[in-house]
């Protein structure tokens, strides 16, 4: 009978604990056992992201930290007066847009830029964009791109008039880089920028003699373009693109200059060459009012 009852207590009794690791108590040894098993961790999805306002290629600013790295500068010797300054009553998407309100006197200018350290390195992008609005139609203002150094800038632009609608609504502004060209008294007139120069943005304003031009201009969400153009937002929106004859027939390489030394503009557009011009002479003499 002994021997019947111990081989059932061996076939009836637990299996024995594993032997303690070195430094493992065997306390330590019966808690692991006694211890659940873990749950699988279901694998974590990483989170969608956030739908962008902005086309693939990145921000240059979206004025939402201020204005700190804008500058305001204006013809002096002219009874002008210029000023850019963050709005927070006018925004295309977050709260604060850029504001320049000006009073150009005739032959004169003003001109809002902001300058980074180095070269902007954007090559490979497609071009710029960005959305503006306007205290009244048939204002002009430039785009400008700018290289070189603070003693030796080089500067390219595109002029915009700002149409009916912007009164009102938004307007999306959509440049190739190959539209925005080299100003007329510098060398190489009327080529257009090489991305990868550029280190300087301005919006600007300028008149010809017995011009003048008084009102308001809103700038927001500037931006790089990369593959795709941002969708438009309302009826008031209009790519310049669409308002130009399209660019996909042209060469990639740079264009031969034309014979009068620059693409033809109207002439509004070309008394804003002064502004600009003006504006290099500003930078040379670190003469710099905020």
């Amino acid at each position: 009978m002994l021997n019947i009852f111990y081989n059932r207590w061996i076939a009836e009794a637990p299996g024995s604990p594993p032997e303690p690791e070195s430094g493992q108590t065997p306390e330590a040894v019966e808690e692991e056992e006694e211890a659940p098993p873990a749950e699988e961790e279901e694998e974590s999805q990483p989170p969608a992201e956030a739908p962008s306002a902005f086309a693939p290629g990145g921000v240059i600013d979206d004025f939402e930290s201020g204005m700190d790295a804008w500058e305001a500068f204006w013809d002096e010797a002219a009874p002008t007066t210029f000023s850019c300054t963050a709005d927070g009553n006018e925004a295309h998407d977050g709260d604060l847009s850029l504001r320049l309100d000006f009073e150009i006197a005739p032959e004169s200018w003003g001109t809002c830029s902001r300058f980074f350290t180095g070269e902007g390195g954007y090559a490979g992008t497609n071009g710029i964009a960005f959305y503006y609005r306007a205290s009244a139609s048939g204002l002009v203002f430039n785009v400008d791109a700018h290289g070189g150094t603070s003693d030796a800038r080089t500067s390219y632009y595109y002029p915009v008039e700002t149409t009916a609608e912007s009164v009102d609504s938004w307007v999306y502004v959509e440049l190739s880089w190959d539209q925005i060209r080299r100003v007329e008294w510098e060398e190489n007139a009327g080529y257009p920028v090489d991305p990868a120069q550029v280190n300087g943005f301005s919006f600007g304003i300028g008149t010809g003699t017995g011009e003048t031009q008084t009102g308001t201009v809103w700038i927001d969400d500037f931006q790089l373009l990369g593959d795709a153009a941002p969708e438009e937002e309302s009826s008031g929106e209009e790519a310049v693109g669409e308002r130009e004859p399209a660019l996909a027939g042209e060469s990639e390489s740079q264009p031969e200059p034309e014979s009068g030394g620059g693409p033809s503009l109207c002439p509004g557009s070309m008394a804003l060459g002064l502004g600009t011009m003006a504006l290099a002479g500003v930078v040379f003499s670190r003469r710099r009012k905020k």
